[in-house]
């Protein structure tokens, strides 16, 4: 109970006066203040594996290690809001059990037995009241039981006022014979008022050895129109001639008295069932209201709008999405928009599935749009190193200004353990040969040979040179995916620093760069880093570096003197660096994946890869190409985020992939043949690991050298662009047109 609403629980008794500490059974608001507690406990586990209902917790799950774990989860919950369950109400590891009245499983949910059994043995209600708690009671299974509301409808009559009948002598009148008969050709065109008549004269025609008996029949009926027959001066021809053969049959004229239907009870049974014919005037109104034909087709108003009925007959549907959305004049715009341009004319039983299944499937949208998504592929951290030097990132700054020793590179070799880093100046052209000599001098022989290397997929480190030296000392690399560089983004983020800094160091002479590394990498090294809570100096060398400003302030770090003491604090430092590190990975794990989704595929999937890293040349300009080339097959999972396709053969670079710069290819459906048949992409080379389109045939030109320009026609493509003739010299589709343009003018 809130300490505010503890004294409006207080209760009188002849030992004094009591107050509730926590919520009793009765409150009027009881129910709801506890099911909005639990909901608030629960929120974030409600519908994954718990379902909450006031005090009972209901946990499913798919496999007994799942089911432990997530027992564990709601279990530290209640203990974490100070809730406690009761362990003989608890039941754990059950296939089956019974929740709020009914029995769950993984086959589905069943009526609980005891409440079957209670229906079943129900006395048979004697008044009205007993028939409403057996309505109360079965109603409660009603989703478990076909046409409920049809079967309990005579049950739910008796629940309303009627009129009993009797007379003096203590006998209630029965029927004693029932008759009835379809309508038959025309009579199905009568009016209500003309069945009605038509129902009097079958039953005077049938019954008339029993009616003509000297007295006058009395016909009771619950059109009250019909009572006024005897009397009426304007009857039609028909009824004329009904009402003479009803009093040739009966002797005289009937006596018609009107009875609404809810207060005859004495009705025939077999008179067509009251519930069922209201039903289905509703739903008949319904119909009415929304189809009707013209010209032999079918049309329906829908939000005021008039939609053509669609039938499944050959390949119509597909034609009309495809019209609506494969024309340039429409533009290949996602499936909403195609849909609701389609239901603006037509429609069809299950259009949206269908619309949204050919969208998806466009392999010219497919190739042409981008994720309107997150990246894909969660965030996959390197193992930790252990200590300082053991595993180093490398990377490159390229094209700075040459300096007047020619230096215009920087080697960035960065300590993941301690973050500590090295600068070194290089070449943009230096070899293999010539990295591995500089990272032998200024690193290994300094720092000793690291277990691991991280780099990037330059053409350095993947050549055979520099993996046949690292693979001798027994060093391994370990390099990003194509295209995707974030696997040493380390490395990548301290470029950024060192960048900036020079940027600020240099900017009137840039060309003096080289001269201000010592002094970055000094800078660098000696900051505190976010990851290690510590700076890189501090955690290699064992104590923070003595600065200028260290003897001012009389604060100069002391280095111990006993070796002893060294090695604690360096092993301090260690276990430390780690404990930080773990946490800070975890974190920017964390963070990262909040932004990405989990994607994956299987072995043998087809998949479009990015082409942003392609030079698409000869085709179109960079704003104008396609996002995505392909379709490759998967032919192996590395890892859980990276995948080897089935790349062309003259494609001579890596054939490993991110996920990221993937996504699956779109898949024929059967519902769409006439697409299947034209929906394959144009042919793919490449050359030197750029892509390039196949050219059907060159179809005219415009323009004088050096502007020229001409209009080509792409292989598996309609649609003819102009493009430079600088793109096509020495092309043979090039020399073959001009030729054939040469002959032309000379047979003139």
């Amino acid at each position: 109970m809130a300490a505010a609403d503890v004294e409006k629980t207080a209760f009188t008794t002849p030992y004094g006066l009591f107050e509730f500490l926590v919520m009793p059974f009765g409150l009027n608001n009881a129910p709801a203040t506890f099911s909005r507690l639990m909901m608030n406990i629960f929120q974030d586990y409600i519908n994954d594996f718990v379902l909450v209902y006031m005090g009972d917790i209901l946990i499913f799950f798919k496999d007994e290690a799942e089911h432990e774990k997530h027992l564990k989860l709601v279990l530290d919950r209640l203990r974490e809001k100070g809730l406690v369950a009761k362990k003989s109400k608890c039941s754990f590891f059950k296939t089956d059990i019974d929740y709020l009245g009914f029995v769950v499983s993984a086959d589905g949910v069943k009526m609980a037995a005891d409440k079957v059994q209670a229906v079943l043995e129900w006395p048979t209600p004697s008044n009205a009241s007993e028939v409403r708690g057996f309505l109360g009671l079965s109603g409660f299974y009603r989703n478990f039981i076909r046409n409920y509301a049809h079967i309990v409808a005579p049950l739910n009559e008796l629940t309303k006022k009627n009129m009993a009948a009797s007379d003096g002598s203590g006998v209630a009148p029965k029927p004693v014979a029932f008759f009835s008969r379809k309508l038959r050709g025309a009579e199905l065109n009568y009016d209500a008022r003309t069945k009605e008549f038509l129902a009097i004269k079958l039953t005077a025609h049938k019954w008339r050895h029993y009616l003509n008996n000297g007295e006058t029949p009395i016909f009771f009926t619950d059109h009250e129109s019909l009572q006024y027959l005897n009397t009426s001066t304007e009857l039609s021809p028909k009824f004329m001639g009904w009402f003479s053969s009803i009093t040739s049959w009966l002797g005289g004229l009937p006596t018609i008295r009107y009875k609404p239907g809810k207060l005859n009870q004495i009705r025939d049974g077999l008179k067509v069932d009251e519930f069922a014919l209201a039903e289905a005037e509703k739903i008949a109104n319904k119909i009415d209201s929304k189809y009707f034909w013209e010209n032999e087709l079918l049309y329906r108003f829908v939000n005021n709008r008039l939609q053509l009925y669609v039938p499944k007959v050959g390949n119509l549907r597909e034609l009309i999405i495809s019209e609506m959305h494969d024309l340039p004049i429409v533009g290949h715009q996602g499936w909403n928009r195609t849909l609701r341009r389609i239901i603006d004319q037509f429609g069809w039983p299950g259009i949206s599935k269908d619309v949204q299944a050919y969208v998806e499937g466009c392999s010219q949208c497919g190739r042409s749009k981008p994720r309107s998504r997150f990246p894909a592929g969660l965030l996959q951290p390197l193992e930790l190193p252990n200590e300082p030097w053991e595993s180093v990132s490398i990377d490159f700054i390229v094209k700075l200004p040459k300096t007047k020793e020619g230096f215009d590179a920087v080697m960035v070799v960065v300590d993941r353990f301690s973050k500590y880093v090295e600068f070194i100046p290089t070449f943009t052209t230096a070899t293999a040969e010539e990295t591995a000599f500089l990272f032998f001098k200024e690193i290994l022989c300094r720092y000793g040979c690291p277990a691991s290397i991280v780099s990037d997929r330059d053409s350095k480190f993947i050549s055979s040179f520099w993996q046949s030296l690292w693979s001798s000392v027994g060093t391994r690399l370990k390099m990003s995916t194509s295209y995707h560089p974030q696997t040493d983004g380390q490395t990548e983020r301290v470029n950024r620093v060192l960048e900036e800094m020079l940027r600020s160091f240099c900017v009137l002479e840039p060309e003096t760069w080289v001269n201000f590394l010592p002094q970055a990498r000094f800078a660098y090294n000696t900051a505190v880093t976010n990851s290690t809570k510590m700076s890189p100096f501090e955690v290699v060398h064992g104590h923070s570096p003595r600065l200028p400003t260290s003897y001012v302030a009389g604060t100069s770090s002391a280095v111990p003197v006993s070796v002893e003491r060294f090695r604690e604090r360096h092993e301090q430092t260690i276990s430390q660096v780690t404990k930080f590190l773990t946490i800070a990975q975890d974190k920017q794990t964390l963070y990262a994946n909040k932004k990405r989704v989990d994607v994956s595929f299987d072995v043998g999937d087809e998949v479009l890869l990015n082409s942003r890293n392609l030079s698409l040349d000869g085709t179109n300009p960079p704003k104008l190409k396609p996002l995505f080339v392909g379709p490759f097959k998967i032919l192996k999972k590395i890892g859980p985020v990276a995948y080897t396709l089935d790349m062309p053969s003259s494609f001579q670079g890596h054939t490993t992939f991110h996920v990221s710069v993937l996504k699956k290819a779109p898949n024929t459906d059967a519902r769409f043949p006439l697409r299947a048949a034209t929906s394959k992409p144009p042919p793919l080379y490449f050359q030197r690991g750029d892509a390039f389109y196949e050219v059907e045939k060159i179809i005219s030109h415009r323009g004088k050298p050096p502007n020229r320009t001409l209009r080509v026609k792409w292989k598996g493509y309609s649609t003819p662009t102009w493009e430079p003739e600088a793109n096509f010299l020495n092309n043979e589709f090039y020399i073959k047109y001009f030729a054939e343009l040469t002959q032309r003018r000379g047979r003139r």
